[in-house]
């Protein structure tokens, strides 16, 4: 296989690297959302999501877990590039 002129490379990059960030969004941030909700609703179901604390805290724990599965993709990425398995 021939290499990629720069700009195709380029493109390719950032495509999967895009494609490696949406996985460790979707696929680890939001199950580990959904999973740690889960658990926080069995240990105390009274306090979801009745009252604007409770809606608070299911909303501040989504963009930390989405927050977390961006960088987890990230380093999945960089992990990836490093041992040129993409």
């Amino acid at each position: 296989m021939e290499p990629l002129p720069n700009s195709e490379e380029q493109r390719l990059q950032a495509k999967l690297k895009r494609k490696w960030v949406m996985r460790g969004i979707l696929g680890w941030g939001l199950l580990m959302f959904v999973v740690m909700t889960g658990l926080d609703y069995r240990e105390n179901p009274r306090f979801f999501p009745h009252n604007t604390v409770g809606l608070a805290k299911i909303a501040l724990s989504l963009m930390i877990w989405l927050t977390a599965g961006y960088f987890w993709g990230l380093w999945m990425w960089r992990s990836a590039k490093r041992r040129r398995k993409f």
